[in-house]
C-alpha cells in the first residue's frame, strides 16, 4: 500500500468539510452498494458506482412470469401492471373452450380468437387505475373503486364480439375456420348479454 506521505491525493482543503464515514455508509446503502474507500490521508470518500438502468420487460415476458405467480387464476385472459404500464394477457389460448372436444383447433381461427381476448383485455385498460411508475414491478389490479364490474365487462365483450365480427374475413372462405370463430362468438354473446343485463340491475 502506498505510504501517505507519497499519495497522489492532493492534500484535503480545509475549508470543505470532511465526510463522515457514518454518512458515506448511508449513502453507500441508498445507492444499493456497502463499500467505503478509505484514502491514504485516512478521509473518508464516498466512492458510489453508477447503477444499471433497469428497462421494463418485454410483454409476453410480463405475462409469462404473471401466470407462474398464479395471478392468471384460470382466466383466459387478463391485465396486468407491469414495470409501469398496463399489459393485456392471453394465457389461455381460445380459452373459451378449455377441455372442450370441440376446441378449435384450426390455426387461423386460433390466431383471431386470442388476438379478440387481448382486444377485451385492453377495453378493461379504462376500468383500473394507473400503474405505479415503478421497475421492476408486477401486479395485477382489480377493476378501480366506483367502476361497476358488470359494466366493465358488457363493454369488453361488446368489444370482443365487434374484433371477431371484423376478423372472421381472414378465414378466406374456410368453413373450419369460421366455424370455430362463430363457435366462440355465441359463447361469448351468452357472457356480454348476461353482463351487461346484470350491469342494468339498481
Amino acid at each position: 500500500m502506498r505510504h501517505a506521505l507519497f499519495s497522489s491525493q492532493p492534500p484535503p482543503d480545509p475549508a470543505k468539510p470532511k465526510p463522515s464515514r457514518l454518512r458515506c455508509r448511508r449513502l453507500l446503502l441508498n445507492q444499493g452498494c456497502s463499500f467505503v474507500e478509505l484514502h491514504a490521508d485516512r478521509l473518508a470518500k464516498c466512492r458510489v458506482p453508477k447503477l444499471p438502468r433497469v428497462e421494463p420487460r418485454p410483454e409476453q415476458e410480463c405475462c409469462d412470469e404473471a401466470k407462474a405467480a398464479g395471478m392468471s387464476d384460470g382466466d383466459a385472459g387478463g391485465v396486468v401492471c407491469c414495470d409501469g404500464r398496463k399489459v393485456s394477457c392471453v394465457w389461455i389460448s381460445t380459452g373459451y373452450l378449455i377441455g372442450h372436444p370441440d376446441r378449435p383447433t384450426e390455426p387461423t381461427a386460433i390466431k383471431i380468437i386470442d388476438e379478440c381476448v387481448k382486444k377485451h383485455e385492453d377495453t378493461h385498460h379504462g376500468h383500473i387505475d394507473d400503474c405505479k411508475a415503478k421497475v421492476p414491478s408486477l401486479e395485477r389490479p382489480d377493476f378501480s373503486a366506483g367502476v361497476d364490474a358488470d359494466k366493465g365487462e358488457c363493454e369488453a365483450y361488446k368489444a370482443e364480439e365487434k374484433c371477431m365480427k371484423g376478423k372472421i374475413v381472414k378465414c378466406r372462405g374456410r368453413l373450419n375456420c369460421a366455424n370455430q370463430v362463430r363457435q366462440v362468438l355465441e359463447i361469448l354473446k351468452k357472457r356480454r348479454d348476461r353482463h351487461c343485463r346484470d350491469s342494468l340491475k339498481p
